[in-house]
């Protein structure tokens, strides 16, 4: 899956700052409907981070099952995307954890635009392959899954520079 470039590079960053401090490694919530809470469980799995994965009542057992494969705690929350990421922000407020999220809201906007970084990764790797083994012209239009909108952000941003 591509979402671990996005979610997993914002939790290693997270851990690095924190050992760079001397401080604990950190708590990481997120709320999803899937991918990014499999990427951030793996990426919190790959640093010896505690996770927690809000989901609400339209995740399927299956999703879950696979995050929690990845070590994560889900949390179940009553309600839609928007409530299941209220009440991460809300408990990681409360407990200290560090919130990593692929949707933005006023004055959390930092973490999300990392997260899109990261997904550039799957737009370069695709350039390279165009210009490198199947063609030296470029495509005009790019089709992909736009979940909540990051990984779409992320792509054609990083397109639109190319």
């Amino acid at each position: 899956s591509f979402k671990p470039l996005g979610g997993g590079l914002v939790v290693e960053d997270l851990a690095l700052a924190a050992a760079a401090k001397g401080e604990a490694k950190p708590v990481i919530a997120t709320a999803s409907a899937g991918n990014h809470g499999i990427g951030v469980a793996w990426g919190a799995q790959q640093a010896g981070c505690r996770s927690l994965v809000y989901l609400h009542g339209g995740v399927s057992a299956g999703a879950e099952a696979t995050i929690r494969r990845y070590g994560a705690e889900t949390v179940r929350v009553e309600g839609d995307y928007a409530a299941s990421v209220r009440a991460c922000a809300a408990d990681a407020a409360e407990h200290g954890w560090e919130v990593v999220q692929d949707t933005s809201w006023p004055g959390y906007e930092a973490v999300p635009a990392r997260i899109y970084q990261g997904y550039t990764v799957v737009a370069e790797e695709m350039l390279e392959q165009l210009r490198s083994e199947l063609s030296p012209s470029m495509p005009t239009h790019v089709l992909i899954n736009a979940g909540v909108g990051g990984f779409a952000a992320g792509m054609c941003a990083h397109l639109w520079e190319r």
